[in-house]
């Protein structure tokens, strides 16, 4: 006589994720997180599903995790986005969803000065004259052409132009002479600035 052994299939869904938190990181990014209880089948992974606004409802799937955190990048600046996580186990046993959390990305940069300006000092390096100008215009994997006239250059020829080129030598402003010298340059063009007005007076 043969004796067999059956097992009744897992029919019972995950539980639901709890707490969900959205925290906006940067103009083009929120992270998520949330909490989970134990399944009796193993949670095989969590699905995150997003969509556009604070009051849609046709949610997209943007990625699954077996974590209980997940990043959600390449956003557009200054929109609103709305999640929900639901988790499957390792019966494929679909849970129900967690609540819905909305986040909006914040503004970032409105322009490629704006932009290049914040570069220029979260590294330390005062943000002025044609360096400040060459940061703020710059793009990646293009040379910089930069008109003299409004920038402060000086006894430069009419329609002269500098071209900025990036020569693959890397280089730390913020940690060398690099602020101190400016500060010296400044200095020295505010001496003589003051001895050409007093020149200027006693003629």
């Amino acid at each position: 006589m043969q004796m067999a052994a059956f097992h009744a299939a897992d029919i019972t869904p995950p539980p639901t994720p709890s707490n969900l938190v959205a925290t906006v990181v940067s103009s083009t990014e929120i992270d998520l997180s949330w909490a989970t209880a134990p399944d009796d089948v193993n949670i095989n992974s969590f699905f995150i599903e997003q969509c556009q606004g604070a009051s849609c409802s046709s949610f997209a799937v943007v990625g699954n995790t077996t974590a209980t955190s997940f990043a959600n990048t390449a956003l557009s600046p200054g929109t609103s986005y709305s999640y929900r996580v639901r988790a499957v186990d390792g019966a494929q046993n679909p849970g129900t969803y967690s609540s819905i959390v909305s986040k909006t990305t914040s503004s970032g940069c409105t322009s490629n000065s704006q932009c290049g300006r914040k570069r220029f000092r979260r590294r330390g390096v005062r943000d002025h004259g044609p360096d400040g100008l060459h940061v703020r215009r710059a793009r990646k994997g293009a040379a910089s052409r930069l008109p003299v006239a409004g920038a402060r250059s000086g006894g430069a020829p009419s329609g002269a132009e500098i071209v900025v080129v990036n020569s693959g030598v890397r280089h730390s402003l913020a940690s060398s002479e690099y602020n101190k010298r400016r500060a010296e340059c400044d200095e020295g063009v505010r001496i003589l600035a003051s001895l050409r007005n007093r020149c200027t007076d006693r003629t």
